[in-house]
């Protein structure tokens, strides 16, 4: 795999580090500060060599498809690190990442060099038109109730559009996890939809991701109502006859935490085949709106 040249996106520099070092610092933090797929990454890269990671990290729960390319140019005594978004979607949530990554990389003790843009990866003229007005629909619906809000983003969760569905379930999962008066009622839409939904484990990860943690956090025992909307329908009968271990790792970690607060035994959801993903280390063992929260933490119920 080629190495990106620096002009294509945006650079962190890293001085007096080899690039292993920065490579295992760059790991730790997708490992255990945000909800990341991660992939492509050459095994046992040497000294010298460029190291490539691609990755899918989740900000709000909005995916952001992002490319790490970690080398030293020659004849200096740094290393750099460069990000493009690949996704090309989201240039807030991209800056968030850009600016969670830094900070993280200097409490390691790491010398960082402010990020900058290469020229084809200055983007501030961009504006982040899909969040920004799905966030403005639903301040305009503050006079709706729950079920007539629910109502409106359920009709979007079947269109033939994916970016339409997309935004659908990150919009139930925020309400999931951050407005538990919204419970009864996501449960309710999820119940409908998330048997069809999982029935593939090879479906979108931008859409089974935010439904398995909304699903998580609606059943963490805080919500009874939604919790036995759930046990009653057709999704937990799919739960119990699904295999987790064929879904990304961050989706079946969601899944078998439901299944633990439903009581669905593990060795009937994992399947014989099951085996767990010791990478993900301590990643996941906070409660169910360890990632979710750390953008959302400030909201509340009056923020809907």
């Amino acid at each position: 795999m080629s190495a990106m040249p620096p002009s294509a996106g945006l650079t962190i520099k890293v001085l007096e580090s080899s690039e292993m070092e920065v490579e295992d610092k760059v790991r730790s933090f997708l490992n255990k500060e945000l909800p990341a797929n991660v992939s492509g990454l050459a095994p046992e890269s040497k000294h010298g060599e460029t190291r490539h990671l691609e990755a899918t990290v989740f900000m709000d729960f909005i995916p952001l498809s992002i490319d790490i390319c970690i080398f030293s140019p020659n004849g200096v005594d740094e290393t750099a690190v460069v990000l493009l978004d690949l996704s090309q979607g989201d240039v807030i949530c991209f800056n968030r990442f850009v600016e969670r990554l830094t900070t993280f990389l200097m409490s390691t003790g790491l010398r960082i060099v402010a990020p900058h843009h290469g020229a084809a990866g200055i983007r501030t003229g961009l504006v982040d038109d899909d969040f920004g007005d799905m966030q403005d629909d639903m301040s305009t619906d503050d006079h709706l109730s729950w079920p007539e809000r629910v109502e409106l983003v359920l009709a979007d969760v079947n269109s033939p559009n994916a970016a339409v569905r997309e935004e659908a379930f990150q919009c139930l999962a925020r309400w999931a996890v951050s407005a538990p008066s919204s419970r009864e009622e996501v449960a309710n839409g999820l119940a409908k939809h998330g048997a069809k939904l999982f029935a593939n484990p090879l479906s979108s990860l931008a859409e089974t991701y935010p439904v398995a943690s909304a699903l998580r956090a609606m059943t963490c025992g805080t919500s009874p109502g939604a919790c036995k909307i759930i046990s009653n329908s057709n999704l937990f009968t799919a739960l119990r006859t699904m295999k987790v271990s064929e879904f990304p790792p961050l989706v079946a970690h969601e899944l078998l935490m439901t299944a633990q607060n439903l009581q669905v035994p593990h060795k009937v959801l994992a399947g014989p085949d099951f085996q767990k993903d010791d990478s993900l280390g301590d990643k996941f063992t906070s409660n169910s709106t360890k990632f979710a929260s750390t953008d959302l933490e400030s909201l509340t119920d009056d923020d809907y």
